[in-house]
């Protein structure tokens, strides 16, 4: 048994490639217990005899006061600080070298090394190697199925970045249905002494939005899911920067739904919030891709509540640093494809501005091109068909 379940994770480590041949994906079942990072069996064994709860439900390190276990506490927090600093870089190769020192170190203090495990997957997924990560969350949650662990914290990081992953392979059943099994876990854990579990009950409800969105039989049903994410951000007296970002995106796709059902009071409402927040971020860090979408939905409510000479300023200006951005990054051609949409789209209802719209024409055929070459991930290839479809409506 030992043998069948060292072979089936050293399969799996290789596919990870995390550096060298040490570094081996390794779930010893037999003795009820995950392992990472070793060849060596019988060492395997003897620390799942020491200690059965490596994969611990509270995530907390406890250290006792002398001079060497401080040492590895700095040097846990100095690895942490490191993989957040390449995360936020894009660094993913090296950020997946950062969390294989992690596992090495917390293992050998017996500490829990789950939320590694988590961040690995993650990582991956994030690396384009999809399946990969995929394969190292869906045997993390076999494990701590079969372990009975009850964490509902990490369970509702491991069904986001799943969601994700299938999501990205065009899988959305999938992707709903690992949702739809964790959520009602999570809301049952859930309370006020953990923000924490009601962030990443906010970051699912939004996820299971971002699929309704795209499924042509559930898109009613996706504002009700940002609605939900919605409530919980408004409860928090402090976000947090990462979740004032979720909460500015949830905000923009909020205001876009009431555009369309023409409660433009409403979609000012709640645009005007999005920018604030962003605004707020952006004292500190880079315009993010997500910033633009925000700007745009605000162009188009000032169209729509008459203001149209600030509205087209918002909206031109927007797609000239747009178009400045997706030369070096494609994250940004979405918002860019978005925001030509619009203006061909009222270019298209002036007769006098035929050569414009010739003009914004090719800038439209130059998005795609970017957009067929970014990342082939489902949502991408679904928004690319309906841009091309529109294509033939706005122009001919």
């Amino acid at each position: 048994m030992i043998s069948k379940q060292f072979s089936k994770y050293s399969k799996l480590a290789q596919k990870i490639k995390l550096g060298n041949p040490s570094c081996t994906l390794f779930f010893n079942q037999c003795s009820r217990y995950s392992f990472i990072n070793t060849y060596n069996v019988s060492q395997a064994s003897k620390m799942a005899i020491q200690n059965k709860n490596l994969l611990c439900h509270n995530n907390k390190y406890h250290f006792s006061q002398n001079q060497e276990t401080k040492s590895i506490e700095q040097q846990i927090e100095d690895l942490n600080n490191k993989f957040d600093q390449q995360y936020d870089e894009r660094k993913y190769e090296e950020s997946l070298e950062t969390l294989r020192q992690l596992v090495e170190i917390k293992q050998e203090q017996g500490l829990d090394i789950g939320y590694e495990v988590q961040q690995i997957g993650h990582v991956l997924i994030k690396n384009k190697r999809v399946q990969d990560g995929l394969d190292v969350l869906y045997d993390l949650k076999s494990q701590l199925e079969s372990l009975k662990i009850d964490d509902a914290l990490l369970l509702s990081k491991i069904s986001e970045n799943i969601s994700k992953g299938e999501m990205i392979n065009s899988n959305l059943e999938k992707a709903l249905s690992i949702l739809n099994e964790a959520i009602p876990k999570i809301e049952k854990a859930v309370s006020y002494e953990n923000p924490t579990l009601y962030d990443m009950l906010a970051r699912n409800y939004s996820q299971r939005g971002n699929i309704y969105s795209l499924d042509k039989e559930k898109k009613q049903d996706f504002i009700a899911e940002y609605s939900k994410a919605k409530d919980i951000y408004e409860k928090f007296e402090e976000l947090i920067p990462e979740q004032k970002k979720s909460f500015a995106i949830i905000l923009q796709k909020i205001a876009n739904a009431c555009i369309g059902k023409n409660e433009l009071d409403l979609a000012e409402t709640h645009i005007a919030k999005s920018r604030q927040l962003w605004m707020e971020l952006e004292k500190n860090e880079p315009i993010d891709p997500s910033h633009f979408t925000t700007l745009i939905t605000f162009g188009v409510v000032e169209l729509y509540k008459g203001r149209v000479h600030q509205g087209m300023k918002v909206i031109n200006q927007s797609k000239i640093e747009l178009a400045k951005k997706i030369k070096q990054d494609t994250s940004y051609s979405n918002s860019y494809m978005a925001t030509i949409t619009i203006v061909a789209g009222i270019l298209k209802s002036n007769p006098a501005a035929k050569q414009l719209l010739e003009q914004v024409k090719l800038e439209y055929d130059e998005g795609l091109k970017i957009l067929e070459g970014s990342d082939e991930d489902g949502p991408t290839k679904i928004l690319l068909e309906e841009y091309k479809q529109m294509r033939s409506q706005l122009f001919n």
